[in-house]
């Protein structure tokens, strides 16, 4: 939604789902309430500066999920709540994430830009 529609929205957005997320699935609130709205506004900042085209915005969301898988995984390290090395969680939790969602977006990527459109177009009437 923050590459092709509104950055308020986007980022919005990334509040209610990271809170939600937080809520259902997680012990530590907070975690994905901060990480979802950063790696929306970086988002946004890269997507000024680059092109706003289809790979472009693929390689931008692949980035962000490895942002936000990496800052989930320091964190749980940080509180100890996971022992696994970093190698570790490369090999069995960062890649494997990586390749599914490079085959989501490949599969995916035209409708939710047309879908993402509309919506935009229909916040800003």
């Amino acid at each position: 939604m923050t590459i092709f529609g509104s950055k308020k929205h986007g980022i919005l957005y990334s509040l209610l789902f990271g809170l939600l997320f937080d809520i259902v699935y997680v012990e530590i609130i907070g975690i994905y309430l901060f990480l979802f709205p950063v790696i929306a506004f970086i988002t946004t900042k890269l997507m000024k500066i680059l092109q706003t085209n289809m790979a472009m915005a693929s390689i931008i969301v692949l980035l962000g999920i490895t942002l936000l898988e990496a800052g989930v995984y320091q964190m749980n390290l940080l509180i100890h709540h996971t022992d696994m090395v970093f190698a570790a969680f490369l090999s069995s939790r960062l890649v494997p994430t990586l390749i599914l969602n490079a085959i989501f977006i490949i599969l995916a990527v035209y409708p939710f830009k047309r879908l993402s459109e509309k919506f935009s177009d229909s916040l800003n009437d």
